[in-house]
C-alpha cells in the first residue's frame, strides 16, 4: 500500500512538473557541465596556488565525467589542462604525454582550430625539452663537465659576444644606442648614457645600458664584471615586471655561468630563459636562445 503511495506521489510530482524526459534529460547534462566547470575552475586555482597535486586531482574528476559523458572533446580540453600542470611541474615527458592524447581527441572531434593550435603547442614544448636536454645531459653524465673550471675551457669571446649583441638587439630600448655598438670608445659613450638614464629614472635605459656594457666587458674578457652588469639589468627588468627583458638577461647569466663552468648554474638560467620566451609566444626570441646554447655545447 505504502509502495503504491509513494508511485502516485511521483507520478503527481510529475504532473506538476509538466517537464518531458527529453527536459530531465537536457538538465542532467547542464548540471554536469556545471559540475565539470567547477572542477576545471578548482583545478585551476589550485595549479596557480602551485598546490600541482590538487590541482590534477579536481582535473581528472572532470576527465572522468566527460568519460562518462562520451565527449571527446571535453576529454581533450581537460588533457591539455593537465598538461599544462605537469609543464608548471617542469615535467616536460609527462606534459607532452597529455598533449598529445588531447591532439587525438581534438583529431577524433573533428575540431580542427583546437587540433592545429594543440599540434602546434606540442611542437614549441618540444622545443623547450630539447633546449633543457643539452644542458641537463652534462649534470647526468658521470664524469665531470666538458669545462668544469674557467681556466679548462678557452672561450672565443668575440664570438660569443656577437651572438649577445644579436640578442640583446631584440630590446627596442638598445636601439637609441645604435651608434655606439661598435665604436672604440663605446663603453665611456654607454657609461655616460646610463649616469643620464639612472639620473632621470629612465629604468629601461638603464637596464638596456647593463646589458650592453656588461656585452663589452665580456668581449673584453672581464667576466666577473659583466655578470654583475647582467645581475643588475635583470633585477631592473624584474622590478619594471619586463617579463622578455628578464628572458634575454637570464640568457646573458647563463652564458657567463657557462665560461665559468657553474653547469649547475646555467641549467636554471638557460631552463627559465627558454621558458618565458615560450610563455610569451616569442618564437624568434626562442629560436635565437637554442642557437646560442647549440653554440655553446658544440664549440
Amino acid at each position: 500500500m505504502l509502495k503504491a503511495i509513494l508511485i502516485t506521489g511521483l507520478f503527481d510530482l510529475l504532473k506538476k512538473k509538466e517537464e518531458s524526459v527529453d527536459y530531465y534529460i537536457q538538465r542532467l547534462h547542464e548540471l554536469r557541465e556545471e559540475e565539470i566547470e567547477t572542477l576545471i575552475n578548482l583545478g585551476a586555482i589550485y595549479a596557480e596556488e602551485e598546490k600541482y597535486e590538487e590541482g590534477l586531482e579536481y582535473l581528472e574528476q572532470a576527465l572522468s565525467i566527460y568519460k562518462s559523458m562520451d565527449d571527446e572533446e571535453g576529454q581533450a580540453y581537460v588533457l591539455d589542462s593537465i598538461g599544462d600542470v605537469y609543464l608548471n611541474m617542469r615535467r616536460i615527458n609527462t606534459a607532452l604525454e597529455y598533449y598529445k592524447e588531447a591532439f587525438k581527441f581534438y583529431s577524433s572531434a573533428q575540431s580542427i582550430n583546437a587540433k592545429e593550435e594543440m599540434l602546434e603547442k606540442i611542437k614549441e614544448v618540444e622545443k623547450i625539452r630539447d633546449a633543457v636536454n643539452i644542458v641537463d645531459k652534462h649534470k647526468k653524465e658521470e664524469i665531470p663537465p666538458k669545462f668544469p673550471v674557467e681556466e679548462e675551457y678557452i672561450a672565443d669571446f668575440q664570438k660569443i659576444s656577437e651572438k649577445l649583441e644579436e640578442l640583446i638587439r631584440i630590446i627596442e630600448t638598445t636601439h637609441i644606442y645604435d651608434m655606439y655598438f661598435k665604436k672604440k670608445d663605446a663603453m665611456e659613450h654607454l657609461q655616460e648614457a646610463y649616469n643620464i638614464s639612472k639620473e632621470i629614472g629612465d629604468e629601461k635605459g638603464e637596464a638596456a645600458l647593463l646589458l650592453m656594457m656588461g656585452n663589452i666587458l665580456l668581449r673584453e674578457e672581464k667576466v666577473r664584471n659583466a655578470l654583475r652588469n647582467f645581475n643588475d639589468a635583470y633585477a631592473l627588468y624584474e622590478k619594471m615586471g619586463d617579463e622578455k627583458g628578464k628572458a634575454i638577461s637570464l640568457l646573458l647569466i647563463g652564458t657567463v655561468y657557462f665560461i665559468l663552468g657553474d653547469m649547475g648554474k646555467v641549467s636554471a638560467s638557460f631552463r627559465k630563459s627558454v621558458e618565458k620566451f615560450q610563455e610569451l609566444g616569442d618564437k624568434h626570441s626562442e629560436s635565437l636562445a637554442i642557437d646560442l646554447l647549440n653554440m655553446l655545447y658544440n664549440e
